[in-house]
């Protein structure tokens, strides 16, 4: 899964910032840069940030927290329809390969 992020500050009315995300299913080799790999979107977003940022990084940070909770609750979704005997309230995180690009960086976990 590859979550991608990215915001605009203050392009709203009142000098709001924006921000969203998409979550894809993809093949491991797009971790790898192969980025021809077909993707299946799992999850999207576009909403405008919930607190007031001075900073484009403030804002790229908000977008990426957003991309970082739909990441997260999909990877344990997965997990648990993967391996159904497996408990959802157990420590430890599900083993699957997953990025987080945040505004054209990215940044991977295998």
């Amino acid at each position: 899964m590859i979550a991608l992020s990215d915001a605009a500050w203050g392009v709203r009315k009142n000098h709001e910032s924006q921000g969203g995300y998409f979550v894809l299913l993809m093949n491991v080799k797009a971790l790898q840069g192969h980025l021809d790999q077909p993707y299946v979107v799992l999850d999207w977003r576009s909403y405008k940030l919930p607190r007031i940022s001075r900073s484009s990084l403030n804002s790229e940070a908000q977008a990426c927290a957003g991309a970082m909770d739909a990441l997260e609750y999909l990877l344990i979704f997965w997990h648990g329809c993967v391996t159904p005997w497996i408990s959802t309230t157990s420590p430890g995180r599900p083993r699957h390969p997953h990025a987080v690009c945040l505004g054209g960086r990215c940044e991977g976990a295998l």
